[in-house]
């Protein structure tokens, strides 16, 4: 199963004309997509897998829910209150 992430924050969720699939964001707003040639058609119009990112030498760390992101807006708060990590 692949977790993504849609392009736009308003998307509450996404049906796959090919295969007729419905999916709905859970209560973190990711969609869970158990069917690769459906996941393979939303990443074509946008969405992003979540996870299985690399760590990276330069990161961001939110302050107020402690997520780690590689830009400067958590996805997971909304904040823009982050500090930046060197390792």
């Amino acid at each position: 199963m692949s977790r993504m992430i849609a392009p736009d924050k308003g998307c509450i969720g996404a049906t796959v004309e090919a295969t007729g699939n419905s999916y709905r964001n859970d209560a973190k707003g990711f969609l869970n997509v158990d069917n690769p040639t459906d996941a393979k058609r939303l990443r074509e119009i946008g969405y992003v897998s979540a996870g299985h990112t690399p760590k990276a030498r330069r990161y961001f760390v939110c302050d107020p829910c402690n997520f780690e992101t590689w830009l400067n807006h958590c996805p997971k708060c909304d904040s823009t209150d982050l500090r930046r990590v060197e390792s």
